[in-house]
Parts: structure tokens; sequence; C-alpha cells
């Protein structure tokens, strides 16, 4: 593994969006809790997405600014997964109404009726309706200088209708776990491997389990930015609280919960497993915490995959930059560290283009990529790939004509392929005066 240098003006800062804590109902981390677990992970910079409540809590008790290190950024995930944030000096809480949020929920449960198969008329007037609602909070956040990102991309009808929505994610670890619709021994078999390999290998169960190359989600992206710009990034999901626990209870029954608190099962403590309780330490009393087992604390999903951001510095105004102009890529860091992959567009006069950018059509113009490992590099032109390298590390690439570029890096994990970096785009855009050939 070699780290390179980029030569582009910028530095490589590792991050995460979409993060909840305490703050949400499904979630316990504490901000400290979720500092220890960021530094840990490398991470500079968090864009948390706290489920909001009728009072706006999050915006008013959510983390901001430098902590330890730590950027933070307050933000939502609202019902139909928009990720809304205001800039960091705007504390004005982003709350839908009652009906808002009821016509929301109609419209996901409608989709999730109607998945599959054609939606009946009132299932499509409930979609309908939600995407209004959709569509106005979206173009009151942009309205006062905020960002939106769409998130859960499994559901890509929202993406279909929406506008003007800043990016969206192209990969999110908890969409990625649930469309494999997990029973008891599946779970269970995620549960115990990733329990007996946390230690040295963290990230393999996952990998073998769930993780899924998010095709449909990546071409749909591809569609629309070839119309627009779309700022794509990493949808962590991270919520640390997907685990067991279980307890010793007065009635002599031995209970099983998630991490969440809700029950799973109970049984009986007969003989045998009397037996085994008493070899654990300390006495067996009513209201005992038997076990505790947690499968995605907050550094693991940190970790498995990130939203990279080019910046001139370490700032909170630098990083809220980089990610509205889409100076950013996505990388499966726990494959490779990715820091100081390089993604430039340069033309024979010296104008430079870096991902997220637009620059002009032009004779000379070329792609350059570096990566910090030898890989699979693939160059993406509106969906489709126009150019491969196997094994390499530094590439060159003549554009021949306008599009949407962008980069794919894929490594070896023992014989199969797996992506471990996608770029934005840069968007090269026809030469006005026509020299561009």
């Amino acid at each position: 593994m070699q780290e390179v240098e980029l030569d582009d003006g910028y530095e490589d800062f590792k991050g995460v969006v979409h993060s909840h804590s305490y703050l949400s109902h499904d979630s316990e981390g504490s901000i400290e809790q979720i500092v220890r677990c960021a530094r840990e992970a490398g991470v500079h910079f968090i864009f948390m997405t706290d489920h909001p409540d009728p009072k706006g809590r999050i915006f008013t008790e959510g983390a901001r600014g430098e902590h330890d290190g730590v950027f933070f950024f307050t933000g939502a995930e609202m019902a139909g997964s928009l990720l809304p944030f205001r800039r960091p000096e705007d504390t004005r809480p982003v709350i839908l109404t009652k009906e808002e949020g009821t016509a929301l929920g109609r419209a996901g449960s409608a989709v999730a009726r109607s998945r599959g198969v054609r939606p009946t008329a009132d299932q499509q007037a409930a979609v309908d309706a939600g995407m209004t609602v959709q569509q106005a909070l979206i173009d009151e956040v942009i309205g006062d200088d905020g960002l939106v990102f769409v998130g859960h991309p499994e559901e890509t009808y929202k993406l279909t209708g929406l506008q003007r929505f800043t990016g969206q994610e192209i990969y999110n670890i908890h969409s990625d776990l649930l469309d494999e619709r997990i029973g008891g021994k599946k779970f269970l078999m995620i549960f115990v491997g990733t329990m007996l390999t946390a230690e040295r290998f963290p990230f393999i169960t996952w990998d073998e389990t769930f993780y899924d190359v998010p095709t449909e989600v990546i071409a749909c992206w591809d569609q629309l930015t070839e119309q627009r710009k779309v700022v794509g990034i990493a949808g962590n999901d991270a919520h640390s609280n997907v685990g067991f626990y279980a307890k010793y209870l007065e009635d002599g029954t031995v209970r099983l919960y998630e991490c969440s608190g809700e029950e799973l099962r109970g049984r009986k403590a007969g003989p045998v497993l009397r037996t085994a309780l008493r070899l654990l330490p300390g006495p067996l009393e009513p209201g005992t915490e038997l076990f505790r087992a947690q499968m995605d604390p907050y550094e693991r999903s940190f970790g498995f995959v990130s939203t990279h951001l080019l910046a001139k510095k370490k700032t909170e105004e630098e990083f809220w930059q980089a990610l509205a102009r889409g100076h950013a890529f996505v990388a499966f860091d726990w494959l490779a560290p990715s820091r100081g992959f390089t993604f430039v567009a340069r033309n024979e006069d010296g104008d430079m283009a870096v991902m997220g950018d637009e620059i002009e059509h032009s004779l000379g113009l070329r792609l350059e990529v570096v990566t910090p490992a030898l890989c699979r590099i693939y160059v993406v032109r509106n969906g489709k790939t126009v150019e491969t390298w196997t094994d390499a590390r530094h590439v060159s690439y003549r554009v021949s004509e306008p599009g949407t570029y962008r980069i794919e890096a894929h490594v070896y994990l023992g014989k199969k392929l797996r992506p471990w970096i996608y770029s934005n785009p840069i968007y090269v855009r026809p030469a006005e005066s026509g020299d561009g050939g």
C-alpha cells in the first residue's frame, strides 16, 4: 500500500454522512461515544441525521461545531428519507406539520404495498401527495442555502419525481442489510459471524452475508447526473443498535432483547440453563444482565464505508462547501485505505477541474487518476464504461467528447473483485466557441 499525495491543492478528509444518536427513537449513542468512535475510525466530520420530534430537539440539542477534532453538522432524517441540512450558523429546526407527516406516511405505505406491481390509482395519488410535501421541504431548505440529500437509495422511485435536491446516497449500510429479507437463521449467522471475527476481521462477515454491489442505484445516479449535478455520498446510517442482550427476571425466565430495547423472546430457566447461568460471574439476581453483544458499534459502521471530502483546510466552512460542490468520493476503506485518491481533468491551458466541477471540452483535455494501491480502474461516461485498466495506479485518458465522467476503482478480496472507490463526476460541457472539436 502506498499513500499518494494530492497534487490538486486539496487535502483529503474522511467522514460520515447519516448517523443517529440518543436524539433518535432508535438509537442511544451519546455524543461522547460517537466522538470516541469517530476518532478511532479516523473520521474528521459527521453530518448527523437524527429523527426529528415535534419540538425539534435535534436542532436545539444536536451536536454542532468541533468536538475533540471531529466537526459535527446537524441535519435530520425526515419521513420519506430526505436528509436536510441547514447552514451551520442557521439553527432553525426543519419540522413537518402533522398533516405533512401523515401524507408522507401514506406515501411510504403505498410504495410498500405496490412494490413489484403496478400501483392502484389511490396508491399513486398517495405517492404524489407525499412527493409534493418532499418537494416543498427541498425548496425551503435549498432556498435558505442549505443542502438536501435523498437517503435510502433502494427507494429509487423518489429520485425520478423530485427536483433540486443536492445529492443522493449511492450506498446505504442499513438498506443493504434489509434487502436480504433476513430471517432468524441468516440473522443468527450474520450476528455470530460478526462476533467471531470482530477483533481481527470485523467486516468479512458483512461482506460475505449481506453486501451487494449497488448496481441499480448507481445506474439511477448516472441517469440523473447526465441532466444536472447530483452529489453522490455514502449513507452510513449508523445507529449502534443491532445486537442482543439477555436478562434474568423475577419469574425465572431469561428474556432476550434487541439493543433497542425491544423484546425478542423469553425462556423458562430449566436445570440445564440454570447450571449454565451459575457459571457466570456474580450472583444470579432478578434484573441481572447476563450478556450483551453488539453487531454494529459506531466504529464499525464508520469504518465500512465513508464519504471523503476535498478541502483546502480542516474547517467547518471548508467541509460544508466541499460537500455542496461535490468535491467528494465514496470509499470502502476497510478494503484498502483510500486516502489520497486523485481524479482531475486538465486542459492544455493549465485549467483544472476536480470531482464535482465543470470544465469546458477541448481537444487537449485529459482525465488523470491516481490511486493509493494497484487496482482495476474504470472510466465511466454517462453511465457506460469507456476505458479500463488492470493493475494500475496512475492513468491518463484523453477526453474525446463532452459528458459526465466518473471513476470506479475495484480491488480483489480473495478471488472476488470488489468496488473500492466511487468518485463524484467531473462534468465536461460542450465548448461554447466550438473549439473543442
